[in-house]
């Protein structure tokens, strides 16, 4: 069955389609209310368009609007326009766009005339068939899936064309004169009408209407004899109506004939000219006709047999419309030759003058029931709103109506009374009788208390209440003045305190015994300006400022400003609804949020608030609400909003949301600028290159409101928030495989989760290729060769070097044996100067008692070995001298042997010597490979053994557990050494007089580090002083025997490797030192 009718020769445009209507017609168009439930929005040259006259419009199932003209093919996504013409489609010579038509495939077909037939996908234009020249009919055969279209000139009128086989095939122009031949092509009737729901086929030829069933077709009576009557356009609707129209109006089917619509009949012949549209009759969702008339717009609204006509000044009665449109999101489009225009239902109902207002702007509402409210208007008095109607309100007093003609605020009281606050004083409107109370002061607010006390907050007077005279009194608070203080609301607390915001003096929060509440941290609260403040049960307060929203709870106050995420700066109240959620009106529009998001926001959670903020395109004339002045909430839930062009009213049970997904297109991708065709995944070159991803949300309520998260997946970790531009840029992309991921929400947060994706790859560079890896393999192998080969010669040579070498080594080997005794004595000595000089430095002075009791047993045994192999050598001379010479033989080798002990323990305390000198000597800064478990050990033992060098008596436990696993570390060995040596010295000296004293020590690899735990039972550090143990010259030995710079040092040297080193200490139980050293 086909989906678009089948129009043939629209090569002429009707000029006047109805001049005149009937006095029946003129009364309707007195009915403007159901044109006021949208809200109109107009595109043209001015603020974007390439052109202002568009012919028609189609929207494809991507979801882009589709804007055909004179001027070429227009792409719009409700941001921005994109056009496709003889500048940047190569095969056009005209751009004269006559037809567009999207077929099954989701390909969008296109005509121009002396450029035949094109298409569009993906972003790629093709031409198909360049010998034609196409009118302005394109349709979609269903049954054959071919393309059917008029063609202009050379004999022929109608071509078919098969997308799938290329086939062609042309309809003469004298088959096509004949209605039945032009229709019955190979003996079957082709299906390109529109069905109803009898099977009737129903479609134009030539301005003529048909139908068809079964084969059979027949041509249409008309009730009565119209002169040139010519249709252009026809709908089946949901009810089954055929709908017409035509040069003589609006016309339908009654089931015998074909009649004109009671008034939309015209009543004279109208002249006929070019006509460039293509639609002009159709069907909304909800089952309204719209109907293109000359210069205006009909509509039959759905229940109604009437229709209706924009008001005067309404901009769609003077707008000259071309074709109709409804996008998927329930939206009326209209081209036109002023630009294209959206016409979109309303979410509010909106009052200002042209619904009866004196003045546009609003300043103060009062609901009564929940039908009727009153209404102040800046400078323009009070009126009622009765059920939509709006009447004046005159006080009885007529000098009443000049003297107050402006009102901040209206509440009632709970006897039904109304009291207007202004500033001119208060007046009090009952049914029968009027009252003016507190003449000529300046009366900002007004409210009744829960015990039904009357109070006003009044500007430079704080809080007043009136006396048996009718006057104001005020309550007097010591140290809290009010004088200039423009005072903007007032409210009693459920605890008996009161606050009080102003325009100048911020919040100001009294107890309820009179005293100012000061706050340890308000925010800036008492000092921006305040507009209004809401009380909870449980005593929150919400406070709406000109810096965000505030929330008071338990003394603490929290803020909302724009950077945390609320789309206005002022805040002008807080109303909150039975749904759960708030409404903030605002300077930038009506803000709605959860109730519990805010909370939870304000509470510290990792929440998202959901903003929905409301302005022009959902019914606000203007998005400005009325500055510092108070809403109200109608016993039925309905929230009243004053703004600076009307009084906008607010159903939170019937708003009407867009449950609608936005599609997702990603419509280019720029590879520096190179673009890359979309219909297939690109192979790209690796390289520092630009990457840029062009996307659209394709939903028209409020294209402006549109949100989008995108992602590159192999490369971004997350969702990426965007807004405004509508691009991801990426640079510099490693090689592998990606995918580009957009998605998007439209104006009433619905997300469409699935969006559009591309997928590209970046090829490896050639030095990561497997062939590549292969030529470092080989280079490594012949590398690692070649160094075999030379570590071989090299090994040969060292040991023939050796071999010569060992033929003098005995000769030398007793000497050697003397020179390294003499070389141990002067190391000693020069050791001995060292220590001396070391003694003055408090890490290293404790070295001293250790080094000497470690070097003390080799240097016995030289001594002894020494004195031994000196007697034997006079016993040697002597037998020599007797001629023993095998007892001389005999004793060489004990001297021999003796040697050889000499050297060992000589060896022994040269590197004693050695170690000490390392120790000692000033660190040079230079971090070497260290074994951490070996210096442990080593200054473990230093310590122990110098402590027994001091003290006999003490003995101690000494405990080790080293990870044998624990790798070489990076460190200045001697600044680390002194860091364990200072540590241990204090356990042990403060282990004195401890039953069984005991120190532990222990190393662990825990992840990227290694760690060093000191553990003794000592007494402990006291919490008083826990804080201060790492503090330069702290100590807490007597005066004289400490510097107070060893845990300091030690503290520093840690931080300068880069580590941490901490202190966990128990009274009575002793002491732990953990340190922690990164591994290189």
């Amino acid at each position: 069955m086909a989906n678009v009718e089948f129009k043939i020769l629209k090569a002429f445009r009707m000029n006047v389609l109805l001049s005149i209507y009937f006095g029946f017609i003129s009364m309707l168009a007195a009915q403007p209310s159901v044109f006021d439930q949208y809200y109109l929005h107009q595109w043209d040259t001015d603020n974007g368009m390439p052109v202002d006259l568009v012919l028609s419009l189609y929207q494809s199932k991507e979801g882009f609007i589709w804007l055909r003209t004179y001027n070429g093919l227009i792409r719009f996504d409700g941001m921005s326009f994109k056009i496709f013409d003889s500048r940047n489609v190569p095969f056009l010579t005209s751009d004269n766009i006559s037809g567009i038509l999207e077929g099954p495939d989701s390909t969008l077909w296109v005509t121009s005339p002396f450029d035949g037939l094109w298409r569009y996908k993906n972003g790629k234009v093709e031409h198909v068939l360049g010998d034609c020249n196409p009118g302005y009919n394109l349709d979609w055969i269903t049954d054959s899936q071919e393309l059917l279209f008029s063609n202009i000139g050379d004999q022929i009128s109608l071509i078919r064309y098969n997308p799938k086989t290329h086939k062609r095939i042309d309809i003469p122009a004298a088959i096509a004169d004949s209605t039945i031949g032009a229709l019955k092509i190979n003996g079957s009737l082709q299906n390109f009408g529109t069905t109803d729901q009898q099977g009737y086929e129903w479609w134009l030829w030539r301005g003529q209407a048909y139908r068809a069933k079964n084969g059979h077709l027949e041509a249409l009576r008309i009730n009565r004899e119209y002169k040139d009557l010519y249709f252009f356009d026809m709908i089946v609707d949901s009810r089954d109506r055929i709908w017409f129209t035509s040069n003589r109006g609006v016309f339908t089917w009654n089931g015998q004939s074909i009649e004109a619509y009671p008034g939309m009949e015209s009543v004279k012949s109208l002249p006929v000219s070019a006509f460039y549209g293509q639609k002009w009759i159709l069907e909304d969702h909800l089952g309204g006709i719209w109907v293109v008339l000359f210069s205006n717009i009909a509509y039959l609204p759905p229940g109604s047999d009437h229709f209706v006509f924009p008001p005067e000044g309404h901009p769609l009665r003077s707008l000259p419309v071309t074709s109709l449109l409804e996008d998927r999101e329930g939206n009326i489009w209209f081209s036109s030759n002023n630009g294209v225009a959206r016409l979109s239902p309303n979410l509010f109902k909106t009052f200002s003058r042209a619904q009866g207002l004196p003045t546009p702007q609003v300043e103060g509402v009062v609901p009564v029931d929940s039908q009727k409210y009153m209404i102040s208007t800046l400078n323009g008095g009070l009126v009622w709103n009765d059920n939509g109607k709006i009447r004046p309100f005159k006080f009885k007093e007529a000098a009443w109506n000049d003297i107050g003609s402006n009102y901040y605020q209206l509440f009632e009281d709970s006897n039904g009374a109304i009291w207007a606050c202004g500033r001119t004083g208060i007046f009090r409107i009952t049914k029968d009788h009027e009252e003016w109370y507190a003449r000529n002061m300046p009366v900002r607010y007004g409210f009744e208390d829960n015990h039904g006390q009357l109070w006003f907050g009044v500007y430079n007077h704080g809080i007043g209440y009136l006396n048996a005279r009718g006057d104001l009194d005020f309550l007097q608070f010591d140290s809290i003045s009010f004088a200039s203080s423009t005072v903007s609301s007032v409210r009693r607390m459920d605890d008996g305190g009161w606050v009080v915001t102003s325009f100048n003096q911020g919040l100001k929060l009294i107890d309820s015994t009179g005293q100012l509440v000061k706050l340890q941290d308000d925010k800036g609260l008492s000092s921006t300006g305040t507009f209004s403040s809401y009380e909870e049960k449980g005593g929150t307060l919400w406070i709406s400022t000109q810096s965000g929203l505030f929330r008071l709870r338990d003394g603490v106050v929290r803020r909302l400003g724009p950077e945390s995420g609320l789309p206005a700066t002022s805040v002008f109240d807080f109303l909150p609804d039975k749904n759960g959620y708030v409404w903030l009106p605002s300077n930038f529009g009506i803000i709605r949020a959860s109730k519990k998001e805010l909370d939870d926001l304000l509470d510290g959670k990792d929440v998202r608030i959901n903003w929905r903020i409301f302005d022009e395109g959902d019914g606000m004339r203007t998005r400005s609400c009325t500055g510092a002045r108070h809403s109200a909430i109608m016993p039925d839930g309905t929230i009243l909003v004053p703004t600076l062009d009307g009084l906008v009213e607010i159903d939170p049970d019937r708003m009407i949301t867009n449950q609608q997904p936005p599609p997702v297109v990603i419509h280019q991708f720029l590879w520096d600028d190179q673009i890359i065709d979309l219909a297939k995944s690109a192979v790209l070159e690796p390289g520092n290159h630009r990457f840029l991803f062009g996307y659209s949300g394709l939903s028209f309520k409020a294209p402006e409101k549109v949100k989008f998260r995108f992602r590159l997946i192999g490369y971004d970790e997350d969702w990426i928030e965007a807004s405004g531009d509508r691009r991801a840029i990426y640079t510099n992309l490693p090689f592998g495989k990606y995918t580009f991921q957009v998605i998007a929400a439209n104006n009433d947060g619905v997300w469409n989760e699935e969006g559009d994706v591309y997928s590209f790859t970046i090829i490896r560079p050639w030095w990561h290729t497997w062939w590549a890896y292969s030529l470092y393999g080989l280079a490594l192998i012949l590398s690692l060769a070649a160094l075999v080969q030379t570590q071989k010669k090299r090994l040969l040579r060292n040991q023939e070097q050796i071999a010569k070498e060992k033929e003098l080594e005995h000769a030398r080997e007793i000497q050697q044996a003397y020179t390294e005794l003499e070389s141990a004595h002067q190391n000693l000595k020069s050791t001995q100067s060292q220590l001396i000089h070391s003694e003055k430095m408090a890490s290293l002075g404790e070295l001293t008692a250790g080094i000497a009791h470690e070097i003390q047993n080799p240097l016995n045994f030289v001594n002894n070995f020494s004195e031994v192999n000196a007697e034997l050598i006079e016993e040697q001379i002597e037998e020599l001298g007797k001629g023993n010479v095998d007892n001389a033989k005999s004793i060489a080798n004990e001297i021999a042997g003796n040697e050889q002990k000499i050297i060992h323990h000589g060896k022994r305390a040269d590197a004693i010597v050695k170690s000490m000198l390392q120790h000692s000597r000033s660190s040079s800064g230079e971090k070497e490979l260290t074994d951490i478990n070996a210096l442990c050990d080593e200054y473990l033992r230093l310590a122990y053994h110098g402590m027994r060098a001091r003290d006999k008596s003490f003995n101690a436990a000494l405990k080790t557990d080293f990870d044998p696993q624990l790798p070489g570390v990076e460190v200045v060995s001697q600044d680390i050494g002194r860091v364990l040596l200072n540590i241990i010295n204090n356990a042990f000296q403060a282990m004195q007089g401890v039953n069984n004293p005991v120190i532990s020590i222990s190393t662990k690899r825990r992840d990227e580090q290694i760690e060093i735990r000191i553990t003794d039972n000592g007494p402990g550090i006291p919490d008083s002083i826990k804080d201060k143990i790492f503090q330069p010259f702290f100590t807490t030995k007597p005066t004289g025997q400490g510097t107070g710079l060893g845990l300091s040092l030690a503290y520093d040297i840690i931080k300068a490797h880069g580590g941490e080193m901490l202190m966990e200490s128990e009274e009575g139980k002793g002491t732990e030192f953990t340190i922690r050293l990164n591994v290189q």
